[in-house]
């Protein structure tokens, strides 16, 4: 005996709730809380651990970068939460099992940002600080990972407590030799350092 129009619609209106619930689901779990949770100051310090550049040694030092000295397209690069790099793992995983519905469901940039990027506001809280200290915002990635940012040696003075070093060796970098700090508020968002060549 063949279902009945009414056997139909039930099943397609079973499958559209299932479908539905799942995407309020993964809405929920698209919500990304902000992780600096308190307000920018310079005189807290925290050392960032393994962002200087391999070529920062004392040997290449040619002495402190002029304060006008351009610096273009230095990279900020921004951490996942622990939270975030578990779900990370599990959709790379998923995506390769032939048996999960998320086999073969890529990302595009700007999804794979608001799944595992930092939040709205951590965002903010970054690119203010770096307009207030008189860098140019060029850009965020798509994927909400790299604040892409310009200005001259001489803009982080307030908030980079030393100075950077021109350093030798085939061709002129700016770069810190010690390891960079950030303001304890927001060690547990960012994790990069930059790098510029001329």
């Amino acid at each position: 005996m063949l279902p009945g129009p009414s056997s139909f619609f039930c099943a397609v209106l079973s499958l559209v709730s299932l479908l539905s619930f799942s995407g309020i689901a993964y809405s929920q779990e698209v919500a990304v809380q902000p992780r600096i949770l308190q307000a920018v100051d310079d005189a807290r310090r925290t050392t960032l651990r393994g962002n200087t550049h391999p070529l920062a040694l004392a040997r290449f030092d040619r002495g402190a970068a002029p304060a006008s000295m351009p610096l273009d397209r230095m990279l900020l690069v921004l951490k996942r939460s622990p939270e975030q790099d578990a779900a990370l793992l599990r959709l790379l995983d998923e995506q390769q099992d032939k048996s999960s519905p998320n086999y073969h469901k890529w990302l595009t940039p700007e999804e794979f940002g608001q799944r595992f990027g930092p939040a709205d506001a951590d965002i903010q809280a970054v690119t203010g600080w770096l307009e207030a200290h008189g860098f140019r915002l060029n850009q965020v990635s798509k994927g909400r990972s790299v604040i892409e940012f310009s200005g001259r040696a001489g803009n982080g003075a307030g908030g980079v407590p030393h100075p950077d070093s021109q350093l030798r060796g085939g061709r002129r970098f700016a770069l810190g030799q010690r390891q960079r700090s950030a303001d304890s508020a927001g060690t547990d968002a960012g994790g990069g350092g930059s790098v510029d060549a001329a």
